[in-house]
């Protein structure tokens, strides 16, 4: 148990006491400072309540822009930050892996007949390239914390050794804590998809349960006693054989949208503990992130705009910059169910001009510490 107030008491005192720093922001630091960084399963209600007061706290990116036209123009506008769990994180996060379905490997089919349950049974071999893994976490090896802190470590040498003898291995890796009760609850463990450049896995087709317990037809490899030995996972994985990378992604989409937006219990444990150990939702191995940077740069348009001129040179015409991340009542914001506002500019002009004389102050004090030392 950690070394703080009981959680019948934070309660009682709310979840203030955790989350909030002396400007009244919820902030990830003032939640890892309270716990000393250090979690256990029985802190787990007390960081939801935390976690939920920063998600549920509206913020906004203030931006200034500027415009060269025949005369100076300057606006100030404001967008809706994203954060782990909220509207707009999920939005990103669905607009960030649709390249995974429109992009160069929606075409990547492995059975290619229409029933191909029908074709193993005459004989017909299943081959597939591509293979969806579940890395568990045995509760009983090592403590709730260090298995968060490890996690990544320990994938790192699983993968690697499955590259040593299986050759090129794309990766899709999505973390996610353990929801059930029990002595694994808040447990991180992986969801993987692997695109084997250089191996093929011969395939049969099964009954089996999806994660909501109905029968499902699926396909299981037969080398997955090796696998796993070629792996050295410290605890429990599950392998399955896929079809088509459309069939994999389809439910890796889906799957990442209920367990990092929303209300649903799933959902505020995962983004919870990957907010406080600082956990990516999902991420990408070189050949997968070669799609994605595409996809990058059509969305992440450019800060500084410009024209060409006739004899082929450029002038500029528009700079967006960074205010500042503010509240909705810094902003005279009322509604934060829209994303983007105008901002008035008076209003905008005296938080830039606090905000500069904030860092003046700042500047001024590391001058003084530096000249005292």
């Amino acid at each position: 148990m950690s070394s703080h107030l009981s959680i019948t008491d934070t309660i009682l005192f709310g979840a203030n006491s955790i989350v909030y720093n002396s400007q009244g922001l919820p902030r990830v630091n003032v939640v890892r400072q309270y716990f000393q960084e250090f979690m256990s399963q029985e802190d787990i209600p007390l960081l939801l309540d935390g976690f939920k007061a920063w998600r549920d706290f509206p913020e906004f990116l203030l931006m200034k822009e500027e415009i060269f036209d025949k005369e100076s123009k300057v606006r100030f506008f404001a967008v809706k930050c994203s954060k782990r769990g909220n509207d707009v994180f999920a939005r990103r996060l669905n607009t960030k892996t649709s390249f995974l379905v429109k992009g160069e490997y929606q075409d990547l089919n492995f059975f290619n007949s229409e029933d191909p349950v029908e074709d193993w049974k005459r004989g017909k071999k299943l081959k597939t390239r591509l293979l969806f893994v579940t890395l568990t976490h045995d509760s009983k090896r090592c403590s709730f914390h260090s298995g968060w802190k490890s996690i990544s470590q320990e994938f790192n040498l699983w993968i690697t050794n499955l590259r040593n003898r299986y050759g090129r291995i794309e990766v899709y890796r999505a973390l996610q804590a353990f929801p059930g009760q029990g002595l694994a609850y808040g447990y991180p463990h992986l969801h993987l998809v692997l695109l084997f450049r250089d191996y093929e896995f011969d395939c049969y087709p099964r009954n089996g349960y999806d994660h909501e317990g109905r029968l499902q037809l699926e396909f299981r490899i037969y080398d997955k006693d090796e696998l796993t030995a070629q792996g050295k996972w410290h605890s429990f994985i599950d392998v399955k054989a896929i079809s088509s990378m459309r069939a994999a992604v389809s439910y890796l989409r889906k799957h990442n949208v209920n367990v990092n937006y929303g209300d649903r219990t799933e959902a505020v444990l995962n983004c919870a503990l990957s907010w406080f150990y600082n956990k990516h939702t999902y991420s990408l191995s070189k050949g997968f992130r070669a799609a994605l940077s595409d996809l990058i740069k059509l969305l992440h348009i450019s800060k500084v705009f410009s024209q060409e001129t006739l004899v082929g040179g450029s002038f500029l015409v528009r700079v967006v910059s960074l205010v500042g991340v503010y509240s909705m009542d810094k902003l005279g914001i009322e509604d934060p169910s829209s994303w983007f506002f105008e901002v008035d500019k008076r209003l905008a002009l005296d938080l830039l001009e606090e905000k500069m004389r904030v860092e003046e102050e700042i500047r001024k004090q590391h001058a003084l510490s530096i000249y005292s030392d």
